[in-house]
């Protein structure tokens, strides 16, 4: 079974280049704020992520 997620940003439906963009960005900046956790002893630290990005599942 294959199931479509469209996501959704201020309104606009996101394409998957777009949608990979942010994902990537995200998780770049949780592996840059680990690091910098690190360094100063508190180990890793988990990324709340404010960003209004809906996703829905189009069955």
């Amino acid at each position: 079974m294959v199931h479509r997620i469209t996501f959704v940003k201020n309104g606009k439906i996101l394409t998957n280049e777009e949608t990979q963009i942010i994902i990537f960005q995200k998780l770049e900046e949780i592996k840059r704020k680990n690091k910098e956790a690190k360094k100063s002893g508190k180990g890793d630290i988990c990324l709340n992520v404010e960003e209004s990005i809906h996703a829905k599942r189009d069955d």
